[in-house]
């Protein structure tokens, strides 16, 4: 593979990486759908029972990395949704695999934008520690998505809490919108 791995994967030694995931476990569909937390998010349609969530989130990621089975396994999480993923290949796989459609490692899923492009990530990455305000955008993004995470994981909704998920995606939205205009910038110094 040729440039740099998405943060979500590290080098563990010869032939072997990890791939921090965060499982979506009973969905409608097997998808990876974007990142979360610093973690790939893989939806699974398989049930967190039995190990077959498990299962089911390695043979999604052997799938796209076009590995055998055997190659992928979950290594830790395995009752959480925080999972570590341990990828055995004689070469470095190719990770852009992973992407799909305009949203880095997205698909569409129907809730709102729950995606950042690689790309994005790694302007953040580079650039958050000497840009306050970059750096502030994106902490609270990601607070916004873990709060909504929480609210959407909850069985029922009440009133109070509906209205809650639409204010803080309005926010979300704004702050995403300010986010997009300064990456826009940098995105544009790298091109020229």
């Amino acid at each position: 593979m040729t440039g740099p791995s998405p943060t979500f994967i590290a080098r563990q030694g010869p032939e072997r990486w990890t791939v921090l995931v965060w499982a979506k476990p009973g969905g409608s569909v097997d998808a990876v759908d974007g990142v979360l937390d610093g973690r790939l998010m893989v939806k699974v349609r398989a049930k967190a029972v039995d190990n077959k969530a498990n299962q089911a989130v390695a043979a999604i990621l052997a799938k796209r990395l076009g590995l055998r089975a055997r190659q992928v396994e979950v290594v830790s999480g395995l009752t959480g949704r925080r999972k570590t993923v341990a990828v055995t290949a004689p070469e470095e796989p190719d990770w852009s695999v992973l992407a799909s459609g305009r949203g880095c490692f997205a698909t569409p899923s129907g809730k709102g934008d729950r995606t950042m492009e690689a790309r994005d990530l790694e302007l953040i990455s580079m650039h958050g520690e000497n840009d306050a305000e970059l750096k502030a955008l994106y902490e609270e993004h990601v607070s916004y998505e873990k709060i909504l995470e929480k609210l959407e994981n909850k069985p029922y909704l009440t009133p109070a809490e509906d209205l809650e998920v639409k204010e803080i995606k309005k926010k979300k939205l704004a702050g995403k919108t300010k986010l997009e205009a300064i990456l826009k910038k940098y995105r544009n110094t790298e091109e020229n």
